[in-house]
């Protein structure tokens, strides 16, 4: 069977034949039962621990399978190194335990009561946060500006953001729906950004390797290549499809992130770099269905928040700028995460038509206001 399975092009095969080949060197009684299953134990775990080097890469995709295979080895054999040590003397220890139970008893009690105090101090529960794939920019402009000023506002971000090469789309959409589950005003954008995955996939969604030549370089189906952004720092990210590029499983995976991006905190941080606009607030960390949770959770479109009350509107705005200018220079805190809620109203231009003055030349209430909304529209 392994060798069949070798020639259909499945290495797992060289494991059968191992197997096969320790069960006849035992049947001949070359080896003894004992060794038969030492030797099958360490046939298992090599090959565990080459699956592991192989499609978990601890280290990375970008390192090769050497250093992985290294880290999984010492992981995995230091791990039975352990447990071996505590099988050969759990005599001793088992006996040393019984003779102190005072001060063995202290060592689980003392772990108890560590974590209780440090449960106690924390105040927060520990819910880490999925990988969405995307992004949910949810920045504010003033309460005055209008529909069209916000309308160009948002296609300016849209903009911004698509120009940076990490992002696969970005759709924005300002105000509410034709819903009373939404009630976002029009100035608070919405921008769903949906960034690539660090590297290129296949059909089934999952990473493929294309095939490279002798100077690390993509080979493309159309003949031309390009460099590897996984092997060179100096190297401008290309637009390239995997429909572009030639399958290959003994190539190298193609990244479609730059160098200099790590993780998508970075392509975050590009986004708030690219979208500081006058006018537009900054806006935190957000993913889309995240954030449905915490705004139903907290109504704020935050996971933290401050809820101030006074006794009017002012009062309140005032205190918020003050409290806003504070929170930005606590240690850990991003400027760009803290931001007070403007609550001013709308400003309006209210204008007194004095009936007796356009009397006297022979004008209209209607004519007067014709005009001035031809130059309010002009001038807006």
């Amino acid at each position: 069977m392994g060798i069949v399975a070798i020639v259909y092009g499945y290495w797992l095969g060289l494991i059968l034949i191992a197997f096969g080949i320790t069960a006849l060197l035992n049947l001949q009684s070359k080896i003894t039962d004992k060794q038969a299953n030492l030797i099958n134990i360490i046939i298992s775990v090599s090959a565990i621990v080459f699956l592991l080097a192989e499609y978990w890469r601890p280290l990375g995709i970008d390192k090769s399978i050497f250093w992985n295979l290294i880290f999984v080895s010492v992981i995995c054999f230091g791990l039975l190194g352990v447990f071996s040590l505590f099988i050969k003397y759990y005599t001793r220890i088992l006996k040393w335990c019984l003779d102190n139970k005072l001060l063995f008893l202290s060592v689980p009690t003392a772990i108890v009561i560590a974590g209780f105090f440090i449960m106690k101090n924390t105040g927060k529960e520990f819910m880490p946060s999925l990988n969405e794939g995307s992004f949910l920019l949810m920045p504010t402009s003033m309460p005055h500006s209008g529909v069209e000023e916000n309308k160009r506002v948002l296609q300016q971000l849209d903009m911004a953001v698509a120009s940076i090469p990490e992002i696969e789309t970005v759709v924005g959409k300002a105000g509410r729906t034709e819903s009373a589950l939404d009630p976002a005003p029009l100035s608070m954008y919405e921008n769903i950004i949906q960034y690539k995955p660090e590297y290129m996939l296949n059909e089934n969604e999952e990473r493929q390797r294309y095939k490279i030549n002798e100077d690390g370089l993509f080979e493309l189906k159309d003949g031309r290549f390009i460099a590897n952004p996984n092997n060179t720092k100096d190297v401008t990210l290309s637009v390239i499809k995997n429909s572009q590029l030639i399958e290959d499983n003994d190539g190298e995976f193609y990244r479609n992130w730059r160098p200099e991006i790590q993780s998508p905190d970075d392509i975050w941080n590009e986004i708030v770099r690219v979208t500081k606009l006058p006018g537009v607030t900054s806006a935190p960390k957000l993913q889309p269905i995240e954030t449905r949770l915490v705004m139903l959770q907290t109504g704020m479109r935050a996971p933290m928040g401050i809820k101030v009350k006074g006794q009017d509107l002012k009062q309140i705005e005032a205190f918020g700028v003050q409290l806003e200018d504070i929170l930005k220079q606590a240690e850990g805190v991003k400027d760009e995460a803290v931001f007070a809620d403007r609550i001013v109203g709308k400003p309006y231009l209210l204008i007194d038509i004095d009936r007796e003055k356009i009397a006297r030349y022979g004008i209209s209430i209607q004519d007067v206001q014709d005009v001035l909304k031809l130059q309010l529209a002009e001038w807006y």
